[in-house]
């Protein structure tokens, strides 16, 4: 008789591991997590507050007249700027850290933040390509942005972990997402209805009883929870993929920050 191995069948990609997991591991070290998601956002509250500030019939409203409009202009186009430069960074620390702790290790910022910085231009060139892509597709017909959309929902994780250049990580991401699309829609869109009310909520409740201020104040706090949490998810759901796809566990998986 001839000995006969049986190997273990990797575990499938499963959606309520992932949500499970990422509340874990957000709740694990909330403050880190939290506190760099408001950092990103942080654009967000000013943008807000200087929209309200130029509407009509509002305590310290901007005069209407061209040179106030195009100083308005030229503000919200500088801080939408810093806006996108700190979310791409604030991602790349985050999904950094979420690897650490997957792996049993502590979130170390000082770290997460030379890994971050390190891999900047490219994780910003992914984003800048998925941006044209799906948009573009999406104006020419809705269903096929949403495909790429699913199709590049790893790439900038991929780019991160596997230190891989935009084209190749978007390509990577196609091929780890493959088969597992319509779990991936699904994810999105929970994401998507749960953070659409929840901002409904908080807005509805905060101008019924503390006004405008209090109200922006209230959604931008919002905004940046839900913000931290799709981006751990990121790090989850391309973990997951890759362990349910090639068989292999974490710490291989995160080894090239080691």
């Amino acid at each position: 008789m001839s000995d006969m191995t049986m190997t273990a069948a990797p575990p499938s990609f499963r959606v309520g591991a992932v949500f499970g997991r990422t509340f874990e591991l957000l709740f694990r070290d909330f403050g880190k997590f939290f506190g760099l998601s408001l950092l990103a956002w942080a654009p967000f509250l000013l943008i807000t507050l200087l929209a309200g500030g130029a509407q009509p019939g509002l305590a310290g409203a901007v005069p209407p007249g061209s040179a106030n409009l195009a100083r308005l202009g030229f503000s919200f186009l500088g801080i939408g700027v810093l806006w996108i430069l700190l979310s791409v960074l604030c991602q790349a620390i985050i999904l950094y850290g979420a690897f650490e702790q997957m792996r049993g290790k502590s979130f170390a910022v000082g770290e997460s933040l030379k890994r971050g910085l390190a891999r900047f231009f490219p994780i910003l060139g992914v984003i800048l390509c998925m941006a044209f892509g799906a948009g573009f597709a999406s104006i020419l017909l809705f269903v096929p942005g949403i495909i790429l959309y699913l199709m590049w929902l790893v790439a900038v994780p991929v780019c991160i972990v596997e230190e891989r250049g935009p084209m190749a990580s978007l390509g990577r991401s196609r091929e780890l997402t493959k088969g597992s699309r319509w779990k991936l829609f699904g994810i999105i869109m929970v994401i998507a209805v749960a953070s659409w009310l929840v901002q409904l909520i908080v807005q509805f409740v905060f101008l019924a009883v503390a006004g405008k201020l209090l109200a922006a104040l209230a959604t931008f706090l919002s905004s940046a929870l839900i913000a931290a949490y799709r981006s751990i998810l990121g790090a989850v759901v391309y973990h997951d993929l890759r362990v349910a796809r090639e068989g292999i566990d974490t710490d291989r998986i995160a080894a090239v920050f080691d």
